[in-house]
């Protein structure tokens, strides 16, 4: 993807010969990046590594690292919030899988039995 015609992904600005981003400079200074992903940044081997074991919290702390970007400003750029970066980095798992198997709180006792996630009603007098 070197070479002659290469322009910004985001602005269309051309870029120069010596760039090895798609991003110009001007376009990674306003998404907060000290420096841009260079294009082969997913080639990386730990990189291809952590994707395919869906470690997310690796692969932020990588980008975080060649961008200079804080957890903040890739909270803002993902739409996320700063502490649900810093969870997925520490490798807790999302909200979701934490509750799996468990009814919602407003969910009735008989709906719960019957879907197997609550026992029925249990004899506690004299037997």
């Amino acid at each position: 993807m070197y070479g002659r015609g290469r322009r910004c992904r985001f602005c269309r600005t051309a870029l120069d010969g010596v760039t090895s981003t798609s991003v110009c400079g001007a376009c990674a200074r306003a998404a907060g990046f000290r420096r841009p992903i260079p294009d082969r940044f997913y080639e990386d081997p730990e990189v291809r590594a952590a994707l395919a074991r869906y470690d997310f919290g690796a692969v932020f702390t990588a980008v975080r690292e060649q961008t200079g970007l804080s957890q903040l400003q890739l909270a803002d750029l993902l739409g996320l919030s700063q502490s649900r970066i810093s969870a997925v980095e520490r490798g807790e798992p999302p909200p979701d899988a934490r509750q799996a198997g468990r009814p919602p709180r407003n969910c009735p006792r008989r709906t719960r039995i019957a879907a197997g996630l609550s026992r029925g009603h249990t004899f506690r007098g004299r037997q």
